[in-house]
């Protein structure tokens, strides 16, 4: 549950106040230490063998993407709940559409994702990759989340 932004691909750079430094779920946090990191849109991203949605960071407070000239985008957390981002160079459809890694090329764009929460990664036990409930997002839930967006200049 969350938004989605496209911009042009010299977004790159981005740092962030929250958890890191490694992509981490809702389900697969512990290991993540909550710190202010930095890190290019191009190494946040996770390469699995059959893509999928990757890169997310939890229990983030803030985070900034900015280009060569530091100019950018400031996303805030607003009220206790934190939220968290990921980035791509392509697009939710082509990460959808490739079967496999070598089928997911990077594209002269950045997606951008704000999210209130993404459903668990799940697979406690080998064999079965079933979410726990409490890592589960519901149809029938009404979620709502509050971010701020500031201009870095």
């Amino acid at each position: 549950f969350g938004t989605m932004l496209t911009m042009e691909r010299e977004y790159e750079n981005v740092k962030w106040y929250g958890k890191g430094p490694h992509e981490n779920y809702i389900d697969r946090r512990v290991g993540a230490r909550v710190g202010l990191y930095e890190m290019t849109v191009t190494d946040l991203e996770h390469h699995y063998m059959r893509p999928q949605e990757n890169g997310n960071r939890t229990d983030v407070r803030w985070v900034e993407i900015r280009n060569k000239d530091n100019l950018g985008l400031r996303f805030e957390a607003m009220g206790e709940t934190p939220i968290c981002f990921s980035a791509w160079h392509y697009t939710q459809d082509q990460l959808q559409l490739a079967k496999h890694i070598h089928e997911l090329p990077h594209y002269d764009i950045t997606t951008f994702n704000v999210d209130l929460n993404q459903i668990g990664v799940g697979g406690d036990m080998p064999g079965d990759a079933q979410v726990r409930e409490k890592y589960q997002m519901k149809p029938i839930k009404v979620y709502t989340y509050t971010f701020r967006i500031k201009p870095i200049k």
